[in-house]
């Protein structure tokens, strides 16, 4: 959807449905919509130009508007491109695949984000071990306590 489109709101939704004689090109591309789908529509949205394929919306309220499925922009693509768009898009073909792909990015995320948390844990171990290890035992180096340097006596 385009940026233009998710700054509507709701309530300002005016939508132009082509209908017949409205050209052949729209004609065509509203069939192509209605073969992949008989729930889903080809509309331009009156205030920003831009077209969109919507979807029935299924709920029982009266007051229920269309919800957008894919925005198109300004400018439509031919039927075979729309088509092939629409069949790119449909989770009910696509969606284990989409799915397993979500969770294929989710997994090496969390994986990358575990391996971080072990190498910040080893630097905080040596620092940890560093701030405490015993001073006595490094006799003959000097250690520099408000300015002064002394020695360290063992």
């Amino acid at each position: 959807m385009s940026e233009v489109m998710t700054r509507v709101k709701a309530e300002d939704l005016n939508i132009w449905t082509p209908g017949r004689g409205d050209g052949a090109d729209l004609e065509a591309l509203q069939t192509a919509v209605k073969r992949h789908d008989e729930d889903l529509f080809l509309a331009r949205h009156e205030r920003t130009g831009d077209w969109c394929i919507f979807i029935e919306n299924m709920s029982r309220e009266s007051s229920a508007r269309p919800l957008p499925v894919i925005g198109l922009g300004r400018n439509l693509p031919s039927p075979d491109q729309l088509t092939e768009r629409l069949r790119a898009a449909d989770t009910r073909i696509h969606g284990s695949g989409i799915l397993k792909g979500i969770n294929s990015t989710n997994e090496q995320a969390k994986q990358e984000k575990a391996l971080a948390a072990e190498e910040a844990k080893g630097i905080a171990l040596e620092a940890y071990e560093w701030a405490h290890r015993d001073i006595k035992g490094y006799s003959g180096r000097t250690a520099n306590v408000k300015g002064r340097q002394r020695n360290v006596k063992g």
